[in-house]
């Protein structure tokens, strides 16, 4: 698994790696990879996150395990598929920093990141919380993992391998992938509109935070928010009521604004 995307995936020669926009700083260097077959890689990719969490949940619930350690099993499983992104950054040559483990820059221009954080705080204030305490804090260890592990892979290796594309390009490809792997809600006993609003709240979220880190050459702020978002909705209990699917709207309504302010800032 770890050696794969150093095989298909080429590390871009220097000029390529700087084809950003420059800010007042100067021209910043990126991570930027070319597979020599860019869907496909970037499918396999976006796989590796989704069953490294699965597994986890999979081998506790097999064990017989209470929900409070299928979260952990959970939460396990995501620690592991972050830690084999990074080393699969590592090993792909452009350095962490590249790849965005770096102080965000530009912060102004993405409007300090606020329509993003508050999209947890319409979460809790639609589903408030619903859960016992007890699962708490392997919600957290939860949340941060995959704030982690989706991050790395998303808009981290993904975004690169997509970027030598073009940045408007990349982002929309990270988004598709991201929002694709959410239909399976569609199968989870959903109702239809509940699914529908999830999967466009799926391909917004992916929009947004692709976008955040091409502005801010930074994992993290979408690391960050990407953590809190879940662990608020965990706290909810994933509740299916008419304030719920209320709050879902108006958070889609946001990253849809949030997404065309930074889709503006791109360069053609």
């Amino acid at each position: 698994m770890t050696k794969q995307p150093t095989t298909v995936l080429a590390p871009a020669s220097p000029q390529a790696a700087t084809t950003d926009r420059p800010d007042h700083c100067g021209p910043t260097t990126v991570a930027v990879l070319k597979p020599r077959r860019p869907w496909p890689t970037g499918v396999l990719l976006s796989l590796v996150p989704a069953v490294g969490t699965s597994l986890g949940f999979g081998a506790a619930a097999a064990s017989g395990a209470d929900e409070r350690v299928q979260y952990l099993g959970g939460a396990a499983g995501a620690t592991v598929s972050a830690l084999v992104g990074l080393v699969v950054m590592w090993r792909a040559r452009p350095s962490l920093a590249q790849f965005g483990f770096r102080a965000p820059r530009d912060l102004r221009g993405v409007l300090w990141l606020l329509p993003a954080l508050l999209v947890p705080v319409v979460v809790l204030a639609a589903t408030g919380v619903g859960v016992g305490g007890a699962l708490v804090p392997g919600f957290a260890w939860l949340a941060l993992a995959a704030g982690f592990n989706e991050e790395i892979w998303f808009r981290g290796i993904v975004l690169a391998a997509f970027r030598h594309l073009g940045a408007r390009y990349a982002v929309l490809a990270t988004s598709v992938l991201f929002g694709v792997l959410h239909l399976v809600n569609l199968l989870g006993g959903k109702s239809p509109l509940y699914a529908v609003l999830q999967l466009l709240f799926a391909a917004l979220f992916g929009v947004v935070f692709a976008l955040l880190t091409v502005h801010t050459r930074s994992l993290w702020p979408a690391i960050a928010i990407h953590a809190l978002y879940d662990f608020t909705a965990y706290l909810g209990g994933d509740v299916l009521t008419t304030p719920a699917l209320v709050g879902l709207a108006v958070q889609c309504a946001i990253l849809a604004g949030y997404a065309v302010h930074l889709w503006r800032r791109l360069p053609r």
